[in-house]
């Protein structure tokens, strides 16, 4: 009895081992579902995993990104360590376009915060002398400042006061 079971399941199993252990047809040796998609930055990776995810992903494509730093108040600060005007503008597009799935996600409540904090500093700004300095956009609370906003001969300035005010809280 134990011969015909034997002939059943080992040509099964090799069969299974053997599509296991297949070479993927994509060229890149990763096997992947029909129509899996990227990876993307979700709520099961903390915003310090997110932000290194992001800055190792920008620096695979030519951006100089430094790696998130914890902040003293346990809050992160992501992004930076380069000067966006040195890059090549394509270069820095490209990056931005390819590890736009890995951009870091803020819970929330830290969200209402950060908007709060962007909108008092660009009141401040403006208070301050810088005109034309702009009300944050909610959907990209990262975008850069345009030159001309930052040519202001009060930006320096003006920059300097409202980096000391205190945070408003996300009330």
């Amino acid at each position: 009895m134990k011969k015909p079971i034997l002939a059943v399941c080992v040509p099964i199993l090799a069969l299974a081992v053997t599509a296991g252990c297949s070479k993927s047809d994509d060229g890149n040796g990763v096997a992947t579902g029909a129509g899996a998609t990227a990876p993307v930055a979700t709520q099961y990776l903390s915003f310090l995993q997110q932000g290194l995810q992001h800055a190792q992903c920008m620096r695979d494509h030519g951006v100089p990104e430094a790696d998130p730093v914890v902040n003293p108040d346990g809050s992160v600060h992501v992004g930076g360590g380069y000067d966006k005007h040195t890059l090549d503008p394509g270069v820095f597009d490209q990056a931005v376009e390819a590890c736009k799935q890995f951009q870091p996600v803020l819970p929330p409540a830290d969200q209402a915060a950060k908007l709060a904090g962007a909108r008092a500093t660009a009141q401040c700004m403006r208070d301050h002398g810088v005109e034309s300095y702009p009300d944050p956009d909610p959907n990209d609370l990262g975008k850069s400042l345009p030159d001309e906003v930052r040519d202001d001969p009060d930006y320096d300035q003006a920059k300097e006061i409202c980096d000391t005010q205190p945070a408003p809280s996300a009330s």
